[in-house]
């Protein structure tokens, strides 16, 4: 999701990249600071994740953060609502579970709330 109104619905897709083991692997997701997560199609995971804290110039922006584990499949996904307006970046880690070393950085698209 680009761009999305307030109130309105999305779904986030997180891909898992090659050669990666789904079994071995999960994303930690810091969503956009302009949206919430509602849910992810795992309903086993927790989908509140925990809210850091950033400071920007115009005061702080509270985002939310998610460990979502692949579970086999080579994508999850997490539906998103836009729940303030602005514009906003995300990121993405996707680690491995038994090997700390083995670590890769994603991107969330920017998100604009409208």
């Amino acid at each position: 999701p680009a761009q999305l109104s307030v109130g309105q619905e999305a779904t986030l897709e997180v891909t898992l990249p090659e050669p990666l083991d789904p079994l071995e692997c999960v994303a930690v997701v810091v969503l956009p600071a302009t949206v919430v997560a509602k849910q992810t199609e795992d309903s086993l995971t927790s989908y509140q994740g925990d809210l850091i804290y950033g400071q920007r110039a115009s005061g702080g922006q509270k985002m939310q953060a998610l460990a979502v584990p692949f579970r086999g499949s080579r994508s999850v996904r997490i539906l998103v609502e836009g729940a303030q307006k602005g514009v906003a970046p995300g990121l993405v880690l996707i680690r491995s579970i038994s090997d700390p070393a083995v670590v890769r950085k994603g991107t969330v698209a920017t998100v604009t709330v409208k």
